[in-house]
């Protein structure tokens, strides 16, 4: 008798379906796209890839970085200008992640290193905004959109590691991140806040951000243990996507089976996900379900 499916199971397959219709309209926006077709084992169109890579050459002739309309939302400060690090690195990502070799990658990279300051940070959202008012005086007095530093710097390490660049100064950035652990163990660069004044992001996003880049130089936070403690008293409730960071954090610093009970798997189980069959794209939450079940299922390997 075949076993019954559960709620995670059909999850998956709808997830599956999503992706492979997204693909065959050669959409691929996001290096979490690619991670989730690798876990799923859905074939990329290289058609595809392609695509990228042509945008890629021709937006890069021009400027440092990736820029211009493409599948991407808009940049709510920029619109079509620029798309910020964080794409700058999902574009290298997916590129290499597929074997490509990106075009003026020692460029590329080598404008991304310079943007680290003597500090140990990456001043990448100030680039940006100079960027921008440059070629749009009239938006100087835009307010700059909210960002986390620590997001920035691992965009940015990851980007260099991609394109097989180096920051200007590795101990330094080590130093600057270190510099930001709180002493309950999270980690937190300086609050910016959104349109509606709330706080940019949290701690724990802050904290993920913080241990992958210190893990991309191969180092870890001034005081681990701390950072484990802190993490494993957090109440993320079922939302899937904080589960995910909290995961991610914790199987970066090599605790996730501190997290993991006896039960966590069957309680994966009943997640439901990919609600929309007739989705256009997939959800970050439906990879972040999926990628967090996968790293709690290596734990037993």
């Amino acid at each position: 008798m075949a076993k019954k499916k559960t709620p995670y199971d059909e999850s998956v397959e709808r997830t599956r379906r999503i992706l492979e219709k997204q693909f065959s309209l050669r959409t691929i926006a996001h290096a979490w796209d690619l991670g989730l077709a690798k876990l799923l084992g859905v074939d990329v169109p290289a058609v595809a890839i392609s695509d990228l890579r042509a945008f890629w050459d021709a937006t890069t002739a021009s400027t440092p970085f990736p820029d211009g309309p493409g599948a991407w939302e808009l940049h709510p400060a920029w619109g079509e200008q620029s798309y910020g690090i964080g794409h700058t690195r999902t574009f290298a990502r997916i590129l290499v992640d597929s074997g490509v070799t990106p075009r003026r990658r020692e460029l590329v990279a080598a404008w991304i290193a310079n943007m680290q300051q003597p500090d140990g940070r990456f001043a990448c959202e100030e680039e940006f905004q100079r960027l921008y008012r440059e070629r749009e005086p009239a938006q100087a007095a835009k307010r700059a959109w909210p960002h986390s530093d620590l997001e920035d710097a691992w965009n940015a390490l990851d980007a260099l590691a991609a394109l097989g660049g180096q920051p200007r100064d590795r101990e330094a950035a080590i130093a600057w991140i270190r510099s930001l652990q709180q002493p309950d163990g999270s980690f937190r660069a300086a609050i910016t806040l959104d349109a509606g004044g709330a706080p940019y992001g949290d701690a724990l996003f802050d904290t993920l951000h913080a241990v992958r880049a210190l893990a991309a130089l191969e180092s870890t936070p001034a005081d681990p243990a701390q950072c484990t403690t802190w993490l494993l008293g957090l109440d993320v409730g079922a939302t899937i996507v904080p589960q995910w960071t909290l995961a991610e954090s914790l199987h970066v610093l090599d605790a996730l089976g501190m997290w993991v009970g006896g039960d966590t798997l069957e309680r994966w189980d009943e997640l439901v996900f990919s609600l929309a069959a007739n989705a256009p794209v997939v959800s970050f939450e439906a990879y972040a379900a999926i990628r967090t079940s996968q790293l709690i299922i290596t734990l037993d390997d």
